[in-house]
């Protein structure tokens, strides 16, 4: 599944990584969207499902963990894949991450490959559904 024109809601309370996502995945021909906080992401994806979702774990009042819960309890949106781009780095996490549905797990510093990588892989696992 090609990634030109699939939407991409990219979470994060921090706007330098926002902006920074925000110019690899349009320089690869996606339409993005941000969202600050968990509760603004999953208002504009129940408005709007996107292709895919991009949050960070450690975000004020609720985390991407919240995200991923609130997710699961959401028919329409249990079906958008996750990749969770975070600092943390214990296996705790990582766990906690995919069972409850994440896609894939990105370290941050990331590279721009390597994102482009995980959306490029999520987008086509999804394809298969």
């Amino acid at each position: 599944m090609a990634i030109v024109n699939r939407e991409v809601l990219v979470v994060d309370d921090d706007k330098d990584i926002r902006i920074i996502a925000r110019k690899i995945l349009e320089n690869s021909g996606m339409i993005v969207t941000e969202a600050s906080n968990v509760d603004d992401a999953i208002a504009y994806a129940r408005k709007k499902i996107p292709h895919i979702i991009i949050t960070d774990l450690m975000m004020p009042e609720k985390t991407g963990f919240d995200l991923l819960e609130m997710r699961r309890l959401e028919t329409d949106l249990s079906r958008i894949p996750v990749i969770v781009l975070t600092s943390k780095r214990d296996k705790e996490s990582v766990f906690r991450a995919a069972s409850l549905g994440a896609t894939d797990y990105v370290i941050k510093p990331f590279s721009s490959t390597t994102l482009i990588q995980r959306v490029r892989k999520a987008l086509k696992i999804t394809s298969f559904g």
